[in-house]
């Protein structure tokens, strides 16, 4: 019998909430005060302005960037307390183990590595002629992450109730909606109402272990 756990990356499987943020810090104050400008535009123009778009555009504000720098940035992320641990064991129960991320390959591709993870899903950072730009596979409008989870539920043949979904914000709510079991880990309380409210468990505490006595 075949059982799948879904993860969400950023403060799930490693402790800063997302590798955007991650990189804008690595570049600076002017970078944060340009990226944050443009966000407040996407979430204005919300239907206007899509998410590849939006993510597009602040791939660009980052300057004159390259992917080994983005790298040495995103390296230092640490892994949530206990998420080897946590994965490790997973596996020897007999889990499947898939990323589904708005996340960018320079992050997600090393946590499936350090973490055994058979499937990934996420957003590709490119580099062509020295410039920066992003892929988007994974979005919040066109293709958010339910959709990307149907695939792979039918690609699996894995019924409901052998499905978990980890998360911590409002960006895994229609994913936790296909599981058997949906988890709310470590939440992000202003981003994270609905998650909370739909979810069967919702975990406080900042180590991944906590999420095995459920499963």
């Amino acid at each position: 019998m075949k059982k799948l756990i879904v993860f969400d990356v950023g403060g799930v499987l490693v402790k800063e909430r997302s590798c955007w943020v991650s990189v804008r810090k690595g570049l600076g104050q002017s970078v944060i005060k340009k990226c944050a400008v443009l966000r407040r535009q996407y979430f204005n123009l919300h239907g206007k302005m899509s998410y590849e778009k939006w993510a597009k555009e602040d791939v660009k504000l980052w300057g004159d960037i390259n992917l080994k720098q983005i790298k040495k940035i995103l390296d230092k992320v640490p892994l949530t307390k206990g998420a080897k641990e946590t994965c490790k064991t997973l596996k020897k129960r007999g889990y499947l183990l898939a990323i589904i991320s708005t996340g960018l390959n320079v992050l997600v591709e090393r946590v499936k590595k350090e973490l055994g993870f058979d499937y990934a899903f996420y957003n590709e950072l490119c580099e062509k002629n020295e410039k920066l730009s992003v892929k988007v596979n994974v979005s919040l409008d066109k293709n958010p992450k339910d959709k990307i989870l149907r695939k792979l539920i039918k690609k699996l043949k894995i019924k409901k109730e052998n499905i978990a979904v980890v998360g911590d914000n409002e960006d895994d709510y229609s994913m936790m909606e296909l599981a058997g079991l949906s988890i709310v880990f470590n939440p992000d309380y202003k981003k994270s109402k609905m998650a909370r409210k739909s979810a069967d468990l919702i975990i406080r505490k900042g180590d991944l272990r906590e999420i095995l006595k459920y499963l």
